[in-house]
């Protein structure tokens, strides 16, 4: 045992000497921290002690200003009417409220005491006469005197009427204030007292400052040429609280007390804490001075709270043991790293199956959204296919025509919001395709213009295209689809968040191919704060209704695929300007260009389509068949994949659309079948499906179909079928067209006034709707032709075509 104890001695010497050093220097560096954190307290309330003592002193040295000025007023005028004194000094109350009062006090010899008070009674105050206070506190009749100097000229007089006439003289407090005032020239503040108009207990003070008649430079001068004072009263407690309403809470609690006679004049409210460093000071109050002292409250402690001091002292006993231990338990110390070891390689395992987990999550959640968009979509092609066919039908009363417009704009809203979801869904899966094809950037831009016209319209907000690249049609090879998504996207919050003001479409062509887009509004703006996390998704300003939050998430990430940007600059309250840069190549052929103008009205004379519609819901078969009927064309009915094949055997169409998802066998076992038979050249097959996720679209193209049309259908979409899978020809109704073609009436025979010409040339230079509609309709009443030069020139607005309308207009002689 000896030997054992000999032995375990060194092994005990680091460890009592490290624990030994550690508990000293633990304890001299908490002691360090202590002693800093009370200098930081005394230090914080100094400060704070020091900020208020210069806002009460400044607040004082404002006051006593607004006497300098009633005592140059006087030395101004020879004779100054009560008139004068409450216009000169009305302003003065306003602007500082510790004001109680304003007065003029004049020096009245005893003999006319009765003449003065016979003037201010002419001048309205019947019940005016000197006064003064007895010692109960009660306001009486003046005793006769050989001297009096009364309140007279009296401002605010509504909450000091009780002082006007009073004989300050006849006070001690005011008596001694007011010689000390004469015999120096200089304002003179009166002890604390109770004011004469006071209905509380607070304390009040006045100040005095002489006016002399002529120079006086002696004592015995200024008593000779004395004239009366200017007179300032204050209520300390009101005077204190102006001073200090920024300070509440501060930290610090003001107590102040008159020095002559120790008086507590103010106590300010709070917790005060014992034990912790104070702060002394004074201020000169014309003449006199007063003490205030400044104490720590609970609100500092709180705010300054400091527990280093504890962390210290804790941190150090831990380390401190810590490192004893370590000398006694090295071993211990590899086998918690060594259990370190596999839990770490537990939670390997444990990540590698969260994984899996959240993997398993992105396919439900992906089968999940696939699932929603296809019932909704289900519905949604009844109502909005019967509603493009209702639209079709010129014969509708203009009520109904809006109704059907407003089922379609609604429906198209609908689906914009399923289509942002799965949009997110599929760039984060990494599945979002890019379709480019050639396209016409100035048909894209004055489509832009016509959707957005009327909403504009009706918030009553201008709406703007500044695009002088695209004069003439521009061909550009691109994302169409894509592009005009982010367009309508940046458009439609411009104007949902713009009440007054304008949007403007800004397009620039840049170096490189490059183009550069904007889209600036005069509305709320958006916050720095917000601006960080504005292309998050679901992420919307405070008070926003609509929209789901992921228009700009979506609109980024798919420039970032077409490899564009997105940016931003706004400030709230002024609006916001958003810039998309993306490279557009011209087209190295002309494209197939489609003019949104133009209104398809039948097949071709000639044309004959045998269709087959396949669905096993009757509404969907039901709309199908109803576009293609209203076109001219041949239609079958089918109810599933069985009966599909069926009547294609007995019926020989030339183009089937075949819905995927059917009872007996589905669309896709319809098609091999019916491929099996039939060569493509006889018979196109056209899939139609509620799903509009692409590796549908891809399955079906590989089981030998034509096409895919998602629901709900797009009859521009449908007609499309007709024409590149079967060549058909149609008959357009083309008012654009029509309108260029030539004009309907000799231009050389109109004549417009100057004013409506020039309103005309602007509105469209300026892209604004609004006023051209207004001028159209001043153009009406200027007989037949002035209704005709109108109604040509809506054409050209409807597809807001302003460069023709310019071009019109020049054209036109002035009257």
């Amino acid at each position: 045992m000896p030997d054992q104890a000999s032995s375990d001695a060194p092994v005990r010497a680091p460890a009592l000497f490290a624990l030994v050093l550690g508990l000293v220097a633990t304890g001299m560096l908490t002691f360090l921290q202590m002693k800093n954190r009370q200098d930081a307290w005394q230090d914080e309330v100094q400060r704070l002690a020091k900020d208020r003592t210069e806002v009460i002193r400044g607040q004082i040295l404002r006051s006593m200003e607004v006497l300098h000025g009633i005592v140059a007023f006087f030395q101004a005028h020879d004779e100054v009417s009560r008139e004068d004194f409450g216009i000169f000094v009305g302003s003065f109350l306003t602007r500082q409220p510790e004001l109680q009062a304003l007065a003029w006090d004049p020096r009245v010899a005893g003999p006319e005491r009765d003449a003065w008070e016979a003037r201010a009674r002419q001048e309205g105050f019947k019940d005016f006469r000197f006064t003064e206070e007895k010692a109960e506190g009660e306001i009486v009749r003046a005793r006769p005197s050989d001297e009096y100097f009364p309140v007279f000229y009296l401002e605010s007089l509504q909450k000091n009427a009780p002082a006007l006439g009073f004989n300050v003289k006849a006070e001690p407090r005011r008596r001694e204030a007011l010689e000390k005032a004469r015999d120096t020239g200089e304002a003179r503040a009166t002890a604390p007292i109770r004011l004469a108009q006071e209905q509380g207990s607070q304390k009040g003070f006045v100040v005095f400052e002489p006016l002399y008649k002529g120079a006086a430079s002696t004592v015995d001068e200024r008593r000779s040429s004395l004239t009366g004072f200017a007179t300032a009263v204050f209520r300390i407690g009101d005077l204190i609280d102006l001073s200090l309403v920024e300070a509440h809470n501060s930290g610090v609690a003001l107590s102040l007390r008159d020095h002559a006679d120790d008086s507590l004049l103010y106590y300010q409210a709070g917790e005060r804490v014992s034990g912790f460093p104070t702060w002394t000071t004074s201020v000169d109050v014309a003449g006199r001075h007063w003490t205030l002292l400044f104490e720590p409250t609970t609100a500092l402690l709180a705010r300054r709270s400091d527990f280093t001091p504890w962390i210290t002292l804790a941190g150090g006993l831990v380390i401190t043991m810590l490192l004893s231990g370590y000398l006694w338990k090295s071993a211990l110390q590899t086998a918690e790293v060594r259990r370190a070891q596999k839990d770490l390689l537990a939670e390997v395992v444990v990540r590698k199956k969260a994984e899996a987990s959240a993997e398993a999550a992105s396919r439900a959640k992906s089968e999940f959204l696939a699932n929603m968009s296809h019932e909704i979509r289900t519905p949604m092609n009844a109502i909005l296919g019967y509603a493009q066919i209702l639209a079709r039908d010129g014969a509708l009363p203009r009520f109904h025509r809006d109704a059907v417009a407003t089922i379609l704009n609604s429906g198209d809203h609908l689906l914009h919001l399923i289509q942002e979801i799965l949009d997110l869904s599929k760039i984060d899966a990494g599945y979002m395709e890019v379709e480019k094809t050639n396209f016409d950037l100035a048909a894209l831009v004055r489509e832009l213009g016509a959707m957005f016209q009327h909403p504009c319209e009706e918030r009553q907000i201008g709406f703007r295209i500044e695009a002088a690249a695209l004069d003439k049609p521009v061909t550009v090879y691109g994302d169409e689809g894509k592009l005009r998504q982010v367009l309508i996207n940046l458009l439609g919050n411009a104007v949902k968040f713009t009440t007054q003001g304008r949007v403007t479409l800004r397009v620039l062509s840049l170096e490189d191919e490059c183009w550069r887009f904007e889209v600036e509004d005069t509305g709320i703006g958006i916050g720095a704060d917000a601006v960080q996390r504005i292309f998050d998704p679901f992420q919307q300003e405070p008070g926003t209704r609509g929209g789901t939050g992921l228009g700009l998430a979506i609109a980024r990430r798919q420039l970032e695929i077409l490899g564009g940007r997105i940016g931003v600059h706004s400030e709230p309250g002024k609006g916001s300007c958003f810039h998309v840069e993306l490279s557009l190549p011209m087209a190295a052929g002309q494209g197939v260009v489609h003019n949104s103008v133009r209104e398809l009205v039948g097949l071709a004379p000639g044309c004959m389509v045998r269709a087959l519609v396949v669905d096993d819901i009757r509404e969907n078969r039901e709309v199908l068949a109803s576009m293609l009927t209203f076109i001219g064309c041949e239609v079958v009915l089918a109810e599933h994949g069985r009966q599909a094949v069926e009547v294609v055997q007995v019926s020989r169409p030339q183009i089937v659309f075949m819905d995927i998802r059917m009872p007996e066998f589905d669309g896709l076992e319809a098609t091999r079948r019916i491929l099996e038979e039939f060569d493509h050249d006889e018979v196109k097959i056209v899939a139609t499906s509620a799903s509009a996720l692409a590796h549908e679209r891809e399955l079906c193209l590989k089981a030998g179909c034509d096409d895919f049309v998602a629901k709900p259908f797009r009859a521009e979409r449908i007609y499309g079928c007709l024409r590149h899978l079967l060549g058909a020809e149609f008959e357009y109704k083309d008012e654009t067209a029509d309108a260029d073609a030539g004009d309907p009436f000799d231009l050389s025979q109109i004549s417009l006034p100057e004013d409506l010409a020039s309103r005309l040339t602007m509105a469209a230079e300026l892209h604004s709707a609004t006023v051209l509609k207004s001028c159209l309709g001043e153009l009406e009443q200027l007989g037949s032709a002035g209704q005709r030069l109108a109604q040509h020139l809506r054409g050209f607005l409807a597809s807001y075509d302003m460069k023709t309308i310019q071009r019109i207009i020049a054209q036109i002689s002035i009257s």
